[in-house]
């Protein structure tokens, strides 16, 4: 028998984006939830209309997708408009903490329902009555029809409704429908000519595939393993620190987004020990004034290039953020998802990035006679991701949510995150000329736990041995644990006792004695690890020597502290300023240097020798 006809229209290339993720796992994590309250005497049958109302005004709301045979995407199908079923709940017998939690329980039950993307409906809608002047509305919508800015957009929409309803009035506009900018999408998408030429020579010139992506996760886990799930801890600013933070924004010509987005860069950075970083930043989709008050999935995240050496000061590094920002918006819809550099899932499933910043602004309320509107929690996934950072500003109040993959992450991690942003975003905020180095990263709480909680009375024991002599106790007992991890690479505690032994008998061959400094100008790394312990077991002292340090302050440290012998790699070495100093490059000198003994040294540095060597940033005058 031969199949009816379908009418349908191409996904836009959002859509088929997630389309491909949701092939991939659930449609749990990618949805687009809203609770909007009501204050005031609200008719409810007037409310039940105006639903309807919106649902016919706006085709998205009432779109499903229906996938033919030998199609790889779905077709966008538009019902026929029908009444909009509002499922009602009764709470106004309880008390206000037990509404509370019904509130919050229909809708955790909601977020756990799937959508039947072929049938639908993918608009969903509940309203629970707490008094008779106070309903809270409940909304969700499958991704694939909603982004954040259309929860927003519904909100006034749905008051406009409910106004027009009340009044008697007429609709006198035509909404702009979601099929027909899907189509102008994907021509902007396909487009050859020179309007969309220079957007994409913009993305070409990021070279976004030569960097590798934070991961902050400790985690591995095979991508057919993958079940992406989603939780979000909610960390309310200090009113005294946003204040802080939104005054300093405007004294350095930035934004409270720019700042928060800056902070977050600087602590990925310091926590992953990476210079250049991605991060994904949700941009609305909504360059052309027409398309503000459209409803449906126009949102896309964008990568974001950042280069963050240690010596770089706050205010330069927002100043960098603003910039990135701007140009990543005037060229967003010259991007394209296929060039996304990022963790690639198994099969079909498109590339992502790991690491993510929304900023969201909460909407005006929307009064309707006497009855009040106010959307005052709404939140879209629109892609997948490991950590997202996304704030909230509510007026003079800002949320912090950190939004994270359950399989990837604990909500311990997550507390100390949490804790280690507002540590930084304070530090940014009393000294913006401070450099990414200089930045405080831990809490008064974690440094508390660091400090004392980790380093008990009992630890007596630990304090009458050297640091290299309580390693190598540990090589014995654990000597096939992991010791250190870097960029995929790791070492064992035998493997890293192995060579830092090996390396330690080649310095002492090179002349070194105890209290002598050993330049490390080395990245964070493998080697970096090898070589501080190394310079510790030949009884040296260690000078750190970033690579990204300018050449006439690596100059000044190298004569201040009269290093005799430098340890770094063969190309970097050619990075040094002129020095007299004796260069040992781990990766071409190393084949000599593995043929020496590699068992522990019963002769060795004692507690009393010099252990390492650091400068101060130089922020106030010289090093010293």
């Amino acid at each position: 028998m031969p199949q009816r006809a379908i009418e349908g229209f191409r996904l836009s290339p959002q859509q088929a984006r997630l389309w491909l993720l949701l092939q991939a796992d659930s449609d749990a994590a990618y949805r687009a939830d809203g609770v909007i309250t009501i204050e005031g005497d609200l008719d409810c049958e007037l409310l039940a209309l105006a639903m309807t109302d919106v649902v016919r005004r706006h085709e998205i709301l009432r779109t499903t997708f229906r996938q033919l045979p030998g199609m790889r995407f779905p077709l966008q199908v538009i019902s026929p408009p029908e009444v909009q079923e509002l499922h009602r709940h009764d709470l106004s017998a309880a008390a206000p903490e037990r509404q509370q939690a019904e509130v919050d329980r229909i809708r955790a039950e909601a977020s756990t329902m799937p959508f039947d993307l072929e049938q639908g409906p993918l608009f969903r809608l509940a309203l629970a009555q707490l008094s008779s002047k106070r309903h809270v509305l409940l909304m969700q919508l499958s991704s694939l029809c909603a982004d954040a800015a259309t929860l927003r957009n519904l909100a006034r929409e749905i008051s406009r409704c409910y106004s027009i309803r009340t009044t008697g009035g007429e609709h006198r506009d035509e909404p702009l429908q979601y099929a027909d900018c899907a189509e102008w999408l994907n021509e902007l998408q396909e487009a050859t000519d020179d309007p969309m030429a220079d957007g994409r020579a913009y993305w070409k010139l990021q070279d976004l595939q030569a960097l590798s992506l934070s991961r902050l996760s400790s985690r591995e886990q095979s991508s057919l393993e993958r079940s992406f799930s989603v939780r979000r801890m909610t960390l309310d600013l200090p009113s005294d620190l946003f204040e802080a933070v939104a005054k300093r924004a405007a004294e350095c010509e930035s934004s409270l987004p720019m700042f928060l987005l800056a902070c977050w860069q600087i602590l990925l950075a310091r926590l992953s020990g990476q210079s250049q970083l991605v991060v994904g930043c949700v941009y609305d989709g909504r360059v052309q004034d027409e398309l503000q008050s459209a409803l449906g999935l126009f949102a896309r995240h964008l990568p974001l290039r950042c280069h963050l050496p240690q010596h770089l000061p706050f205010r330069e590094v927002l100043n960098q953020v603003t910039e990135s920002w701007r140009e990543a918006r005037r060229w967003q819809d010259a991007f394209s998802g296929k060039d996304i550099p990022g963790v690639r899932g198994g099969g079909s499933q498109p590339a992502f990035i790991p690491v993510c910043f929304e900023f969201e602004e909460q909407a005006d309320s929307q009064a309707v006679a006497d009855v009040t509107f106010s959307l005052v929690d709404h939140h879209s996934c629109i892609d997948q991701f490991e950590l997202k950072l996304r704030a909230v500003q509510r007026g003079s109040s800002l949320s912090l949510e950190l939004h994270y993959d359950t399989e990837l992450f604990s909500d311990d991690e997550m507390d100390r995150l949490s804790e280690r942003f507002v540590t930084v975003a304070s530090a940014a905020a009393r000294c913006p000329d401070a450099s990414v180095a200089e930045l405080e990263v831990l809490g008064h709480a974690e440094r508390r736990r660091v400090l004392f909680d980790f380093n008990p009375a009992g630890a007596e024991e630990f304090s009458r041995g050297t640091i290299h002599r309580l390693f190598e106790q540990q090589a014995v007992q654990t000597p096939d644990r992991i010791a250190v991890v870097c960029g995929g690479r790791r070492l064992t505690y035998a493997e890293l006792n192995a060579r830092a032994n090996q390396l330690a008998h080649y310095l002492r061959r090179c002349g070194l004695r105890p209290d002598v400094p050993v330049g490390l100008f080395l990245p964070r790394s493998l080697d970096l690890a090898v070589a501080v312990m190394g310079v510790l077991k030949a009884g040296g002292a260690w000078l750190p020597l970033d690579p990204n340090y300018p050449k006439d302050r690596l100059a000044f440290l190298l004569a201040d502290a009269t290093v005799p012998v430098l340890v770094t790699h063969e190309v970097l070495a050619r990075e040094l300023p002129q020095q007299s100093a004796r260069t040992v490059a781990l990766d071409a000198d190393w084949s000599s240097t593995s043929l020496l003994d590699a068992a522990d040294n019963e002769a060795g540095p004692e507690r009393s020798n010099l252990a390492y060597v650091v400068y101060t940033s130089g922020s106030t005058g010289g090093p010293k």
